[in-house]
């Protein structure tokens, strides 16, 4: 199974249009490719990027980084901080608050109780099964459907909502009466403070004050109906069931000796969980060591400072012991010096250009993934892996090269 398509409704950059992100199959995708000598259509041609690699390509601010922040922050909840009120559009809740303020004008002057609708963000992720896979499909169960094993897909719908209606609508109440007090002290004493940012800002914070969450949804078609309806899902789901997101910012090198200890990361985890036999073998030498260092140590340095000591207070009081701490971790920590091979010479990483720095980086947070990454053969989960700005210090034949082998 893979993710086919990802959709987000009134979170940061996206409303209800053109919010609907593509992506291609584990498998890549095939198609037509017109020749140039005979100007025909040939058929299963490869398409000429890297076929199973989802390149996601728009200008400054346009939202790309926010579709990898949204399914980081569906999948890895409490790692992220979860959605949260500033992830709202804010032209969405603008309007949401102008109608509040309509609504609410319109019931003081009938006198009757106001009833504002909750905003929400809607996300829904498609998946689409593969034919003659291994996955596992337990997990989706709560949303699986007969017509879903047909089409060869299904949708789980994402809602975040208010957790109750009557905190919300005491909170906007709150706000609205703010507002109102604050506009009439503008007329008052002409108060030029009192725009439509200082209102949309009070609005903000009494709604921080309501409490919003993630509840799941699946498509339900009634008998008769023409229109598809939706129903709740357990509490007990979580969208990190079936998916799980590995983030790489492929611009985040800060030091000169990043690389380094990208690699001692590999090493010692390696160590800890593959190498289990060398590690014991390793135990042992560090132990060696320790012993020798403190017998070094001790006869050369410990004795001498008690002696000094001695003369001061009696051995039976205080006496200093100075011994060797070694151990695997520190060892691995400092134990790979990273550098490049250029015409014999091994050059520093710090003096290499960004280019290849930021592209080792990439590969060794890739190789550290896949070091992590279960055996079993069976899988029911869908792995994404996004790298942010992959083409940062990159020249062109680089980029290239790197879209095309993943």
């Amino acid at each position: 199974m893979y993710l086919k398509s990802f959709q987000m409704k009134n979170f940061r950059k996206y409303r209800e249009e053109d919010n609907i992100i593509m992506f291609v199959n584990s498998d890549g995708i095939r198609g037509k490719k017109r020749t140039l000598e005979t100007n025909e259509d040939k058929e299963d041609l490869q398409i000429d990027v890297a076929s199973a690699t989802t390149l996601i390509v728009g200008k400054n601010n346009a939202g790309k980084t926010s579709i990898i922040y949204a399914l980081l922050k569906l999948i890895k909840n409490t790692e992220t901080g979860g959605i949260q009120i500033n992830d709202f559009n804010f032209h969405y809740l603008k309007e949401c608050f102008d109608e509040y303020q309509k609504i609410y004008e319109e019931t003081q002057n009938m006198g009757t109780e106001p009833t504002f609708k909750p905003p929400f963000m809607e996300f829904i992720v498609t998946i689409a099964f593969e034919k003659d896979s291994d996955d596992l499909l337990t997990n989706l169960i709560p949303f699986m459907l007969l017509k879903d094993i047909d089409e060869g897909k299904l949708d789980i719908i994402l809602r975040y909502e208010v957790v109750e209606q009557s905190e919300f609508y005491g909170a906007i109440r709150a706000a609205l009466e703010k507002i109102n007090v604050k506009q009439k002290n503008a007329t008052k004493y002409k108060d030029k403070k009192c725009d439509s940012r200082s209102i949309f800002h009070i609005l903000m914070r009494e709604l921080e004050t309501v409490r919003f969450q993630i509840k799941y949804y699946r498509i339900h078609k009634e008998e008769g109906k023409a229109e598809h309806q939706i129903e709740a899902v357990g509490e007990k789901f979580r969208i990190s069931n079936v998916m799980d997101i590995k983030f790489i910012q492929a611009n985040n090198v800060k030091k000169d000796e990043e690389l380094s200890e990208a690699f001692n990361k590999i090493i010692s985890y390696r160590y800890e969980k593959i190498l289990a036999d060398k590690k014991k073998a390793l135990d042992e030498s560090i132990d060696d060591i320790n012993d020798n260092l403190t017998e070094n140590i001790k006869k050369h340095h410990a004795d001498g400072i008690n002696n000094a000591i001695s003369k001061i207070v009696t051995s039976d009081i205080m006496e200093v012991d100075l011994s060797s701490n070694i151990t695997e971790e520190k060892l691995v920590r400092g134990l790979l010096n990273y550098a490049y091979v250029e015409k014999g010479m091994n050059i520093p990483e710090g003096q290499f250009g960004l280019g290849y720095t930021h592209l080792v980086k990439i590969v060794a947070e890739l190789i550290d993934y896949m070091e992590h990454y279960p055996d079993e053969k069976h899988n029911s989960k869908i792995n994404l892996i996004a790298i942010e700005e992959p083409e940062s210090f990159m020249h062109p034949q680089m980029q290239e090269l790197f879209i095309k082998n993943p």
